[in-house]
């Protein structure tokens, strides 16, 4: 893939931007799944990868839906009947590093950016609202799942935590992870650096890219989000996942562009 085409999936500045980042996420997750896996939606929101996720595993497989808020959960419950998906289970809650009851930071008008802690980049003008939600590890929501082949996380800067309240069953289950990666600007909310986040993934055997399938460097990650994307992608070295996902980055560079030029 030429660098003008990374170059163009990179750049902040276009209105397309966080349209792309998700149709490469998609492309990955689809390139491993297949039908009778279980995968895991992390801050699943209304289900937008969520019904994809359920097309890939089929009503064999299995979807579990984590998202914390009330108005997202009801649209992600809404179109799982409509659409009969019977293969998607809907949890409210948080992925946390331990289970109990924790405070959530929900953001008005932008309840994308709704998380365990506030990001300095919310509008001032937007209301934040503390509520209490159920927490939940990965490991609590994993351990049903014996096929679990991709866990997808986006919790504005909890995806540290949340692997690391899953190493248990990602030991176990060798799952495919795909995740918001906000580098040191979710970093310093959460108390992690390069060295935490690519240490942790390396204790478990995993490879780190980031999500144009480049090896996720300390280089890199200093240049999320303007020059490397904030999103990122891991699988257990030399795994087929690991290899299907780089197959899948030229072709799934190819398709943002071409539905969002």
């Amino acid at each position: 893939m030429p660098n003008s085409s990374v170059a163009t999936i990179t750049n902040l500045a276009s209105p397309r931007f966080g349209d792309r980042l998700e149709t490469l996420v998609q492309c990955y997750y689809e390139t491993v799944l297949q039908p009778g896996d279980h995968a895991i939606d992390g801050g699943a929101h209304s289900g937008h990868h969520v019904f994809p996720m359920a097309s890939a595993v089929g009503p064999t497989g299995k979807v579990v839906a984590i998202e914390p808020l009330d108005a997202a959960l009801e649209i992600l419950r809404a179109n799982r009947t409509k659409h009969g998906f019977d293969n998607v289970e809907v949890v409210q809650g948080a992925l946390t590093l331990t289970p109990g009851v924790v405070k959530f930071v929900e953001i008005g008008g932008m309840s994308g950016y709704s998380g365990l802690r506030e990001t300095p980049w919310v509008p001032a003008d937007l209301t934040r609202t503390e509520v209490s939600v159920t927490g939940y590890t990965l490991d609590q929501i994993g351990a049903p799942l014996d096929r679990l082949t991709v866990i997808k996380l986006d919790l504005e800067g909890g995806d540290y935590d949340a692997i690391r309240g899953g190493m248990q069953i990602i030991r176990a289950r060798q799952p495919a992870i795909i995740f918001e990666c906000g580098g040191d600007h979710t970093g310093r909310i959460y108390d992690y650096g390069y060295n935490d986040f690519a240490g942790l993934l390396d204790q478990l055997g995993y490879a780190f890219y980031d999500l144009v399938g480049r090896p996720m460097t300390e280089a890199r990650w200093a240049a999320i989000p303007t020059e490397t994307p904030p999103e990122a992608f891991a699988a257990p070295k030399g795994s087929r996942a690991e290899k299907r996902m780089l197959d899948a980055v030229q072709p799934a560079i190819a398709r943002a562009l071409e539905m969002y030029p």
